[in-house]
Order: C-alpha cells, then sequence, then structure tokens
C-alpha cells in the first residue's frame, strides 16, 4: 500500500456518516451497528463509500498514550458467492489511526469469516497493550479514554471503580467530574469537585470544571469566584482564556450587559489571537447586548 491509499484509509475511517451504494455487493454477516469503543482488543470491519471496492479490516485496541486506535490489517473484497477475498496489508502494525468521536459504526468479524481471512482469534501484538487493571492508575486512563471518544457510561464504570478504592489519585477527580458534567449531574460534579478541592486547592483544572458546573447550575456568582480563582491559579496556561470566556458567556446568557463587558475584557486580554473563534463569538456576543 502507498502513501496515497493510506491517506484514503485514514479519510474512509476518520469521516461520518459514510454512505453505502445499493448496488454495492454485501453480506449480510456484515451489520455496522457497534459503536469503536464497545469493540476493544477485536477483529472489526469498516463501512465502505459508494467509491470503494473493498472494506477496510483490522483491530480496535487501547493504547495507553494515544487512547483508542484502529490497526489496520488489510483489505476485502466480497465476492459474487459471498465470500471474503482479503489483502493483507504487508507492513501490519505500522498503520494505526486513532480514533475519534465522528467514527462510523462498525461490524464485528464473525468466527467463521476470521477463518476464511486466515486471522487469528485474538491478533498476535495485543499482548504489548495489556494492563494490569487491579491497578488505579490504569483504571483511570481507561476513563479518561473513554470519556475522550464520548462513551461515557463506560468510562464512568471505571471512574468510579478507582474512585471507591483511591479517590485522591492523580487526574481521577478530574475525570470523575467532567463525566458527570458531560452528562449533566452537575450535581454530583459539584459534590466531587468540592472534595478534590479541600485535598488540593491548588489544582486549577478543578476550578476549571467547577465554573462550568455552577454555571450549569445558574449559581454564576459562584461560577465567577471559582473562575475567578483558577484563572490566578493557572499560571500561563491557556485554560485562562477559556475560564473567562465561559464567564462571559454565562453572563451574555442572562443578558448581564455589565458583568459581560467585563468579563470580555479579562478574555480580551487573556487570548493572543483577535481572529480567533473566541474572539470573534465574543465580539459577536457584544454586539447582541
Amino acid at each position: 500500500m502507498n502513501f496515497s491509499t493510506f491517506k484514503c484509509l485514514i479519510l474512509l475511517i476518520s469521516i461520518a456518516p459514510l454512505f453505502l451504494s445499493a448496488q454495492q455487493k454485501a453480506a449480510t454477516d456484515l451489520v455496522f451497528n457497534k459503536n469503536f469503543y464497545d469493540m476493544e482488543n477485536q477483529w472489526v470491519v469498516f463501512p465502505k463509500k459508494h467509491t470503494d471496492s473493498a472494506y477496510a479490516y483490522g483491530v480496535v485496541y487501547v493504547d495507553s498514550s494515544a487512547g483508542f486506535t484502529f490497526d489496520f490489517q488489510g483489505t476485502f473484497k466480497v465476492m459474487d458467492d459471498g465470500t471474503f477475498s482479503p489483502k493483507p496489508f504487508s507492513n501490519s502494525g505500522n498503520a494505526k489511526v486513532r480514533l475519534e468521536t465522528n467514527i462510523a459504526q462498525v461490524s464485528p468479524l464473525s468466527a467463521d469469516r476470521l477463518k476464511q481471512l486466515n486471522l487469528p482469534q485474538e491478533a498476535a501484538f495485543l499482548k504489548h497493550y495489556k494492563v494490569n487493571m487491579e491497578e488505579t492508575r490504569n483504571i483511570v486512563t481507561w476513563g479518561r479514554h473513554y470519556n475522550h471518544v464520548g462513551a461515557y457510561a463506560k468510562a464512568l464504570e471505571y471512574l468510579l471503580n478507582a474512585y471507591a478504592k483511591e479517590p485522591h489519585a492523580a487526574g481521577l477527580e478530574f475525570e470523575l467530574a467532567f463525566n458527570y458534567n458531560a452528562t449533566k449531574k452537575f450535581d454530583k460534579a459539584a459534590e466531587v469537585l468540592n472534595v478534590a478541592m479541600r485535598h488540593d486547592p491548588k489544582n486549577f483544572w478543578f476550578y476549571r470544571e467547577l465554573g462550568y458546573t455552577y454555571m450549569n447550575l445558574g449559581k454564576l456568582e459562584d461560577a465567577e469566584k471559582t473562575y475567578s480563582a483558577g484563572i490566578d491559579l493557572a499560571g500561563q496556561s491557556p485554560q485562562k482564556m477559556e475560564m473567562a470566556y465561559n464567564m462571559a458567556y454565562g453572563f451574555f446568557s442572562v443578558r448581564n450587559k455589565g458583568k459581560f463587558e467585563e468579563w470580555y475584557k479579562k478574555a480580551e486580554q487573556l487570548i493572543a489571537n483577535p481572529n480567533s473563534v473566541m474572539m470573534r463569538n465574543l465580539n459577536d456576543m457584544k454586539q447582541k447586548l
């Protein structure tokens, strides 16, 4: 496979939805109804566009650093008799695509199809990615990766498991609060973050997340105090821009012009690029008040 072909592969599995043509040959056991994050360590097939002649297959796994990844193993065509005609990728293990939230659903490969494609039940390379899920840091890492792709229910299983064992483990309280905020369980997020901040009062990430929580609870005064403290603690972090922007938006949403202008000025000072999306949005809000 040359470089241009691999670029096409990345495009194929990075853009959703993917449209299938009624004229294409299909196999009845290829059903694209599984989220990739539910198929960890399994062989899967991605749907093809109407311009493609073959399906891409490989393994979905979690890299502890990079997160959800697709290891591309090759392509196959569906023949007239329904069998799969494979074309394995010669550099298997070197074609990896990081999976994000906008990926199309996939189809698992049955045991019979694995035999037809001359594939083992489990890919050999997976042994290098197996981790001890009894260790809290690994549980937190997996929870973070599931959060990242929007698999919040699965992430919560990992995070609550870790929280019961070691609530102040590195990164855990932030990920748990992030999960609660993402699923609109704002009271639970506030509870976790207030405990976290008593334990680690200088962690500006807690203030960043709690400010968002308070905004969604309609507690703008508490949000303002929290974001102000977070900005003071954040040093040179670009998160300062986000906190100021969020607070300006909060006051814009309740049509408090005086407070909006106060936070507009703070955000303007922190946002280096006057043509950034943040600044354009703020200017749009300013015109509407």
